[in-house]
């Protein structure tokens, strides 16, 4: 997917940056071994109430699945907005202004 493929294109610092280093090789190993169904990416940003989720833009039913792994964590959680989570292909290239 075009998530996996996100991560694996992600040139990190082992020094600058050893939690997303961490987190990338740990994705690697478990999908080396068949195990990785699928990455969560938390976000929560001050002029929001909750956390939210952005993913990628996936046609079909793998699309759908995210959206509804959304509105289950709105309802089993009362920090979590699906309104405020996005899925959009135009999403998947901005960059952080920061960056």
């Amino acid at each position: 997917t075009l998530l996996w493929y996100n991560l694996l294109s992600l040139i990190l610092d082992q020094e600058k940056q050893p939690t997303i280093f961490a987190t990338k090789q740990a994705a690697i190993q478990k999908h080396s071994y068949g195990n990785l169904r699928f990455y969560i990416d938390l976000h929560g940003h001050v002029n929001k109430l909750g956390t939210f989720l952005y993913g990628n833009a996936i046609k079909g039913i793998p699309q759908i699945n995210n959206i509804l792994f959304a509105k289950l964590m709105a309802l089993n959680s009362l920090n979590f907005d699906s309104q405020d989570c996005n899925f959009t292909e135009g999403n998947m290239v901005v960059k952080d202004q920061l960056d």
